[in-house]
């Protein structure tokens, strides 16, 4: 059985969901404009792929926030524990590949100044 998703609501969206890992996508909304905050998943590492538009990946170590402006069909793979942000154009879409265990419980968050 093959199963399509064609929906393309803004923000994160979990398109397919097995026992192990996940695919989702995300497009433009405000959790996804300037960095307010950052997060790290736990349990997985995450993998993003910019496909259209534009996104500036955020990630915090040494006590230090920097960015680097996504390629287009260029893997990112954000390790385990690596704090981050994602701010996306409007009209961006990204992929989205992680373990399937990601919840609110196995992701922390850290707030940021505006200035980052």
């Amino acid at each position: 059985m093959i199963e399509t998703v064609e929906k393309h609501l803004g923000g994160f969206y979990s398109m397919t969901n097995t026992d192990k890992w996940q695919v989702a996508y995300i497009t433009y909304s405000d959790a996804y404009g300037e960095p307010k905050e950052l997060k790290r998943h736990m349990t997985t590492d995450e993998v993003v792929i910019l496909i259209n538009g534009n996104a500036t990946l955020y990630t915090y170590e040494n006590d230090k926030v920097t960015s680097v402006e996504m390629k287009k069909n260029v893997v990112y793979n954000i390790r385990k524990a690596t704090w981050h942000h994602l701010k996306v154009s409007k009209d961006a879409f990204l992929i989205v590949v992680e373990n399937s265990d990601v919840t609110k419980e196995s992701t922390e968050r850290m707030t940021v100044n505006a200035d980052c």
